[in-house]
């Protein structure tokens, strides 16, 4: 094979482990590996930054890759996981992809171009469920899922960043951004713990969280807990949420959008079937070690009960992809069934500060996926789906709209009705919808002179 330069290449190609017996009669795990894996990824997968930059109606282009700032973000692992759907999940079975942990959709990003193309192929539509516990995510993926609030998400989110000009110095150092943060915060978790499903939460809530140190995060009594950077160029970098909403935007205009909130067991036997395939990505192990506990990062929930998941996925019939570290007891469990296959990475701690320049600490995540044969039919009747669910007691806005995202990704362009009625007018004539505003005013030169 040769390239556009003349030079011979090798083709990459993937290439099936899985249980073997010796003479000896010892049983080993060889895992899946790929032959020049670097020609592979570049003929087989695609970027999802790349491929939305390349798609999306607009032209706009854009280098982000996520949602929000989130430990656990799978956002580097977008050539392994397509790998495993090109070569582990029968993707012509599928018609409905779930997550039951949502977090920051990274999941679902990192197969989405491969979704769309089959979507294009085959002309089926996808179901796409996602599941949180936390509130403030569920309220982010009903905004964003939605064209109608949408929009308005990206008129607040403008707003925020424009108070932040108004409010600040010219040159504001970065104790003056953590102050702004601070009070974004504040109004971030009285309106959770009044449980206001609304713009202003999915926009405080999609701001703040690009703005942590190393995704540091936890949703406990009904309110985040936010770890606030040091390094001023996120301050700076508000304006990339808005590319932000879009890349997410791009992707589910494709599908079907289902969003819900309830423990990931119920998920999983509502959709269990033939035609799902789950992206699994719960708290993680401790790492290498013979108890099943969480890490320290446990998004609030420090008793995820990790055998009982374990146990659940491995008798799903469904199609799965799982995510954790590297765990003694979870090996086992899983190395019970022959059925499952698994693959190491090794990687960083995203997290973790280097020391004196030495390198990052290294943690070994295992890849566990359903390995179905060829000769799976399909099932024909496809699983009931609910439309977007939350907690009963939770005060969704008034307006009325579907849960149905078109699958055209295109941002609407009739006029939109104020949520708020008009209360202040900030220095440069611009309309502030928000009473929060006129505290800021006051607070902000107050905390600076104190501090």
């Amino acid at each position: 094979m040769k390239n556009v330069n003349g030079k011979n290449t090798v083709k990459g190609k993937y290439v099936k482990g899985g249980f073997q017996t010796f003479p000896n009669g010892k049983t080993v795990y060889v895992e899946d590996f790929i032959e020049n894996p670097q020609q592979y990824f570049k003929d087989s997968t695609f970027n999802p930054t790349t491929y939305s930059n390349k798609y999306n109606p607009d032209g706009d282009k854009t280098k982000v890759r996520v949602l929000l700032e989130y430990v656990g973000n799978k956002q580097s692992f977008w050539k392994i996981n397509q790998s495993l759907i090109l070569n582990r999940i029968i993707l012509s079975n599928i018609v409905t992809v779930v997550i039951p942990f949502a977090g920051s959709g990274s999941d679902f990003l990192t197969i989405a171009p491969l979704l769309i193309e089959e979507i294009k192929k085959s002309g089926k539509q996808i179901i796409l469920v996602f599941n949180d516990l936390n509130t403030s995510i569920v309220n982010l993926l009903k905004k964003i899922s939605s064209k109608f609030f949408r929009q308005q998400l990206i008129r607040e989110v403008r707003q925020i960043i424009l108070d932040q000009k108004e409010l600040l110095d010219e040159n504001p150092t970065l104790e003056d951004y953590k102050v702004y943060h601070k009070l974004l915060v504040e109004e971030l978790n009285k309106l959770e713990l009044d449980r206001e499903m609304n713009v202003r939460r999915a926009a405080l809530f999609l701001v703040v969280m690009n703005t942590t140190f190393g995704g540091n995060y936890e949703w406990k009594n009904g309110k985040s807990r936010i770890s606030i950077s040091s390094d001023i160029k996120k301050f700076q970098g508000y304006s990339k949420v808005i590319e932000k909403i879009k890349l997410m935007s791009f992707y589910l205009g494709y599908f079907k959008v289902v969003i819900e909130n309830k423990d990931y067991k119920k998920i999983l036997k509502k959709y269990d079937g033939i035609n799902t395939l789950f992206l699994i990505d719960p708290p993680y192990l401790q790492q290498d070690v013979d108890v099943l506990v969480s890490t320290k990062v446990t998004y609030g929930n420090p008793d995820f009960p990790h055998e009982e998941c374990i146990n659940m996925v491995k008798g799903l019939k469904g199609q799965f992809i799982y995510h954790n570290y590297r765990n003694n007891v979870q090996t086992k469990m899983f190395s019970e069934d022959k059925t499952i296959g698994h693959i190491e990475v090794h990687k960083a701690i995203n997290n973790t500060k280097s020391i004196s320049n030495k390198k990052k600490p290294r943690c070994v995540e295992v890849i566990y996926f359903s390995t179905w044969n060829n000769e799976t039919t399909v099932e024909e009747t496809t699983p009931e789906v609910s439309t977007v669910e939350t907690q009963p007691s939770v005060q969704e806005e008034t307006v009325v709209e579907p849960t149905t995202v078109q699958t055209v990704p295109l941002i609407p362009t009739y006029p939109m009705v104020s949520m708020f009625p008009m209360v202040s007018m900030t220095p440069s004539m611009v309309i502030n919808n928000n009473i929060h505003y006129r505290h800021l005013k006051v607070v902000i030169p107050f905390l600076k002179s104190v501090s």
